[in-house]
């Protein structure tokens, strides 16, 4: 019985290693995580995860705790599948950096302080999950890299010889935190860690759900069975935060535009090509768009036309390095706000989102929103520091394509990869990167050989002294 139980465990860590894989394969090719809310038990849900953790934590010498709050709703809507993903694999990375102590997942559910009394026996608000060890802890340079694909966190030498489990054999892809993180973005959730080395790492993952109460549960059915279109409306439109979608094929200035969002009151969802952009429009509505005019699967112009046939009015502003896009954004039939330049500071941005808001609902006013005070410096410069990092390892990966597409005289692709750069360079503050490649990208566009062989190989020469500069 005992073998059984391990071979049942070793397949579904099995099972569970190859949709990591899967889902990392998913997100490298930029195309979105499928989410399927659904009304969740939740004392089955919770007994569930906790019941596949509990025995490897167990063997491994640890005290496993289970805690769920009194207040927990009877029953949640959100995603069974991914949610227990991203708890299995925060479970899994605590057992496996725990030599001695234990390892906790606790259940909370917070109401959104802007919807109110409950309605019913349902309200809406946040699942948060925390896990939490007593292991080694995660160094402030290793915590900026955690959540990056296939990084692992190498465990310091120590006086005791480390318990292994199967947990730790053949499965340390170091696909875990990054997974989660792509998770919790897809379910429009968020993520804190906080850890400090020798004292333990505690993880906080925060999901809006709609909560339900065993009374009168049946005839809340409807309400919970209702399509994902208009369930993903109601979460995002009631959480009292305008919502917003940005689009750009660079994941630093994702970050950043979203970054930025959050400081001014928004939720928000990132899409690196037109096409997710416009199958998640089949589902949602968001109030604002922020559309980069460049992308690798469509053009700015099939962006907005693809847009205006979809036939809602969107509030939309295009940013992009393109200095002649102006021209083009504002003669289309769809009706654009506005078109900023990158690089785009937070305080030009904030201030063109003021003049083009539409009129604030009750109770959610953009201007008390702005007004608040910029957060401190050392927020700002960590925020720098990470796309500067971002943008470095883009670098690298692109400077192998320029190589490439210089001796195929693919020049075309050359003006993409040095457009592209221009803008993550410039809002990563890399001005003289992005300096590079304004002139790269013009001497692609006249198919200037001898200089875009020049410029090439200058940006080759500039990456090591970026990189030292952020070690």
């Amino acid at each position: 019985v005992r073998r059984l139980r391990m071979a049942k465990q070793a397949t579904r860590h099995l099972n569970q290693l190859v949709n990591d894989l899967l889902d990392v394969s998913a997100i490298e090719s930029r195309k979105a995580i499928h989410v399927r809310r659904k009304k969740v038990k939740s004392s089955r849900f919770i007994q569930t995860v906790s019941g596949l953790m509990a025995p490897i934590a167990e063997q491994k010498g640890l005290a496993f705790h289970c805690h769920t709050d009194e207040q927990f709703p009877d029953w949640i809507v959100l995603d069974p599948i991914r949610t227990q993903q991203i708890i299995l694999n925060l479970l899994q990375n605590a057992i496996r950096y725990t030599d001695r102590g234990f390892v906790k997942l606790e259940f909370a559910f917070e109401p959104s302080d802007c919807c109110g009394e409950e309605q019913g026996n349902r309200s809406k608000g946040n699942v948060r999950i925390r896990v939490s060890d007593s292991g080694i802890g995660i160094s402030s340079e290793n915590q900026r890299r955690i959540f990056e694909a296939f990084a692992i966190i190498e465990r310091p030498k120590a006086d005791y010889e480390s318990v292994k489990s199967e947990l730790e054999l053949g499965t340390r892809l170091g696909l875990g935190l990054s997974v989660v993180e792509s998770l919790v973005t897809a379910m429009e959730g968020a993520i804190h860690l906080e850890s400090e080395v020798g004292k333990g790492t505690t993880v906080c993952v925060f999901l809006p759900t709609i909560s339900l109460r065993e009374k009168n549960v049946a005839r809340n059915r409807k309400m919970v069975g209702r399509s994902a279109k208009r369930e993903s409306k109601w979460l995002d439109r009631n959480e009292g935060r305008p919502m917003a979608f940005v689009v750009d094929d660079c994941r630093a200035n994702r970050i950043l535009m979203r970054s930025y969002l959050q400081r001014l009151g928004f939720r928000s969802r990132s899409f690196a090509t037109g096409g997710s952009l416009m199958q998640a429009l089949q589902n949602d509505t968001p109030q604002w768009l922020f559309l980069d005019w460049e992308l690798p699967d469509m053009s700015g112009t099939d962006l907005l036309s693809a847009l205006n046939q979809n036939g809602r009015a969107i509030d939309t502003l295009v940013i992009t390095a393109d200095p002649l896009a102006t021209v083009s954004v504002l003669k289309h039939p769809y009706a654009v706000k506005a078109c900023l330049a990158k690089p785009i500071e937070f305080t030009e941005f904030q201030k063109h989102l003021a003049k083009h808001m539409s009129a604030p609902q009750a109770g959610n006013s953009f201007e008390s929103t702005v007004s608040e005070p910029q957060p401190p410096l050392d927020t700002w410069l960590d925020l720098e520091k990470r796309l500067q990092r971002l943008v470095l390892e883009q670098s690298l990966v692109d400077c192998k394509e320029l190589r490439k597409s210089m001796e195929a005289n693919r020049f075309e692709s050359i003006r993409m990869i040095a457009h592209r750069l221009q803008g993550s360079a410039g809002n990563a503050r890399l001005h003289q990167l992005a300096s590079l490649m304004i002139r790269l990208e013009k001497a692609a566009i006249e198919g200037d050989v001898p200089l875009c062989s020049e410029l090439i190989d200058e940006f080759a020469s500039t990456l090591p002294a970026i990189q030292s500069t952020l070690e």
